[in-house]
């Protein structure tokens, strides 16, 4: 599968304060890492409800944010970003906590503009199906007519979602009053 070059805006161009804040380049650089965590034998519900309440305290006494759960997630900091010694907390309670067999650490990355190195299974086991198909049976594509066009609008009528991208790539969707952008 082709990976696509993430976007990072040109860092050789001089820009206003205001303009890299938004942009999270410079001193607005958000970074952030990876784990995967191994089990020996996959955790209960209430097990993982203890390793996330104990997690989310360790989190929260470095000053950092979690998206993740107990197999895997991204931390990042909280108005500054993860140190070193930040990154070695969490491998070493993730490696301490019982039942866990492995834990593999990703690199330091920009939360905003760098991918992962693995791209996601699921996504890239669901292209794969769509190249193969689209080049065994490309009879089976068929643009877009008009009805089609028009349904589609009409299921979205009254609704104006604004995307705005977050760390790690994350995609937000925020609904606006009144369907206007």
């Amino acid at each position: 599968m082709t990976t696509l070059p993430s976007f990072r805006p040109g860092l050789a161009k001089r820009r206003s304060r205001r303009l890299r804040k938004k942009l999270h380049i410079a001193e607005f650089q958000a970074l952030g890492f990876e784990y995967d965590v191994t089990w020996q034998t996959f955790p209960t519900i209430a097990q993982q409800d203890d390793f996330l309440d104990a997690f989310v305290v360790l989190i929260e006494s470095r000053d950092l944010e979690l998206g993740g759960g107990p197999t895997s997630g991204f931390v990042c900091g909280v108005g500054k970003n993860p140190s070193l010694a930040d990154m070695k907390a969490v491998q070493d309670f993730l490696s301490g906590w019982p039942g866990v067999e492995q834990v593999a650490m990703g690199a330091m990355i920009d939360a905003w503009y760098d991918q992962p190195d693995d791209d996601d299974p699921a996504l890239g086991q669901f292209l794969g199906f769509l190249e193969r198909d689209m080049a065994s049976h490309p009879e089976h594509i068929q643009p877009l007519d008009a009805s089609l066009i028009h349904r589609i609008q009409s299921l979205f009528s009254g609704v104006a979602p604004e995307l705005q991208r977050g760390p790690a790539g994350i995609v937000r969707s925020q609904q606006k009053k009144g369907g206007h952008a």
